[in-house]
């Protein structure tokens, strides 16, 4: 095994010496999250009730620090939330909405730090499917903040489920996945 590791941090270290060399550094990020608050049990959810339900749970979102690179050329992070009723005839329907928003902020969950599904920032989500975001420098322009704020490099993110029941039941919201990838080079001394 010791034999295999010296190839391989050769390889990466003369990688990245290169200023052309495109890193992508790609990040399980719910497996930094306390298992306790990646699922909330409601124990009888109201038909046609509106509920909102925040993800993590406490409402604190998870704080990430991203390595600067001094030319970032990509921003993708993916959310995954499932809602399921214990009754399958209660017909959970509602979305998943992604937040971005400095470390240091106290309401994550402000309308003005949702991440804008018009501009097509993040596609619509249902309660079954993962709301994803991939940002680049030439994103629209009611995408930048976001990007700005992440290319910094100290930010944290959440989701926030809203959905209705037809029918009343015991519901589990859980986070299924958090990835998160950069894309960037070291340096840019000569035109790419």
């Amino acid at each position: 095994m010791k034999k295999l590791l010296l190839p391989l941090a050769a390889a990466a270290l003369l990688g990245a010496c290169s200023t052309a060399t495109l890193i992508n550094i790609n990040v399980d990020g719910d497996s930094f999250i306390d298992a306790t608050t990646k699922t909330i049990s409601l124990p009888a959810v109201p038909p046609i009730t509106p509920q909102v339900v925040v993800i993590p749970d406490g409402g604190a979102g998870l704080p990430l620090q991203l390595p600067t690179l001094t030319f970032l050329t990509g921003i993708r992070l993916n959310i995954g939330v499932s809602v399921v009723a214990t009754d399958p005839t209660a017909g959970a329907t509602g979305t998943i909405e992604m937040f971005v928003a400095q470390s240091s902020t106290a309401n994550l969950y402000d309308p003005a730090n949702k991440v804008p599904t018009a501009a097509n920032c993040v596609g619509d989500a249902t309660l079954t499917e993962a709301i994803n975001l991939n940002l680049t420098a030439t994103s629209p322009a009611a995408c930048a903040a976001a990007f700005n704020l992440m290319k910094a490099g100290n930010f944290k993110i959440g989701a926030r489920a809203s959905f209705n029941l037809v029918n009343a039941s015991p519901v589990t919201v859980t986070l299924t996945n958090l990835d998160v990838g950069v894309s960037g080079y070291p340096a840019k001394l000569l035109p790419l």
